[in-house]
């Protein structure tokens, strides 16, 4: 059964990667991701536990050419992938494949490709498997409030690694 629920969530994220955004259904994400108080964290909070290792990160990186791989969402500060692993290639904040690094084509306050810009034309795109909706769903990581599927990045690391500590109390 496992094996038929991973090979459903290869097909299902190829499929998603392989298609242009404009051509994804619409039933992916309908809620503008915005958080204005305390309050309206809860459903985010309820999001990111869903996107926990099961979603991944990726951007472009030239016009017309295509996503790299990015990283994964994953509140493990010990997988090499994580974005909120300090010594990982994705989670670092001096690797150029980080969006953590204010210098990195996807970290820059003023990259096209950032998810820092409030002004990016194409920001980072994470996709991921939600087992609760039994498909693929998908929301651009940035600032830039013309995207109406989207989450803050310092939102997202800063509740992956919320839930780093709360995993490590849990676990001493």
């Amino acid at each position: 059964m496992k094996r038929v629920a991973l090979v459903l969530a290869c097909v299902v994220l190829v499929t998603v990667i392989a298609s242009p955004i404009s051509a994804q259904p619409s039933y992916l994400l309908h809620m503008p991701l915005v958080v204005n108080n305390a309050d309206s964290l809860t459903p985010i909070r309820a999001m990111i536990a869903r996107m926990d290792g099961n979603a991944w990160l990726y951007a472009a990186s030239e016009p017309d050419d295509g996503y790299t791989y990015a990283g994964m969402v994953t509140s493990d500060p010990t997988d090499a992938n994580s974005l909120i692993n300090p010594s990982g290639l994705y989670g670092d904040s001096a690797s150029e494949d980080s969006i953590r690094n204010p210098a990195s084509p996807w970290g820059s306050a003023d990259g096209p490709y950032s998810a820092m810009n409030p002004e990016a034309t194409d920001p980072p795109l994470i996709i991921w498997v939600d087992w609760e909706l039994y498909g693929a769903e998908e929301l651009r990581l940035t600032t830039n409030a013309a995207f109406a599927h989207r989450i803050d990045p310092e939102l997202l690391l800063q509740e992956l690694e919320r839930r780093a500590i709360q995993a490590q109390r849990q676990a001493n």
